[in-house]
């Protein structure tokens, strides 16, 4: 038994902490992904800044990057640029980028955004109970039908971005 642990226990270490940043494919190219609650997503509906509801399900016929993030996470902090380049690079292309703030009231989301400026919609909602969060800041890939392509976790790059979302991009509504 203890050299059944001596062994089995790293191996689990290990394979539990792998790479921060990591993506969970969909298991066929053009399927949706396959994560329990996350086909809830595009069906939610939330409050922005000004008090606003939206519902995701009203961007159908646009690409959707949600972006799940904390106020208080280094990582979400640091992924804005790329969301506000990917917004400016490719909103006229049928690309919407939404973020979703998880854990902050309005005003510590519009002072969150006083030092850092986010140039796309922001929402607030509690989802944790809702879809499979497991760290921050994860971002959803959304087609123009409304289905869950990917799933990413972690901060991202904007060429891991730019790839996932070029192709449906030039997918027909």
């Amino acid at each position: 038994m203890v050299l059944f642990l001596s062994i089995a226990a790293p191996i689990w270490f290990v394979s539990m902490n792998k790479n921060s940043s990591t993506s969970t494919p969909a298991p066929n190219v053009g399927q949706p992904v396959d994560s329990p609650g996350d086909e809830l997503l595009s069906t939610l509906s939330f409050n922005d800044l000004n008090g606003e509801k939206f519902s995701l399900k009203d961007l159908r016929g646009r690409v959707v990057l949600v972006n799940v993030w904390s106020t208080v996470s280094a990582a979400s902090r640091a992924e804005v640029p790329t969301l506000n380049g990917m917004q400016e690079s490719f909103g006229r292309s049928g690309l919407t980028v939404i973020g979703i703030a998880t854990d902050a009231s309005n005003e510590q989301v519009r002072q969150f955004q006083r030092e850092v400026p986010q140039q796309y919609r922001v929402g607030l909602q509690s989802i944790g109970s809702k879809i499979s969060i497991t760290q921050l800041p994860t971002t959803y890939v959304i087609d123009r039908k409304g289905q869950v392509r990917k799933k990413l976790t972690g901060p991202q790059s904007k060429s891991t971005l730019v790839s996932e979302i070029t192709p449906l991009l030039s997918e027909q509504p």
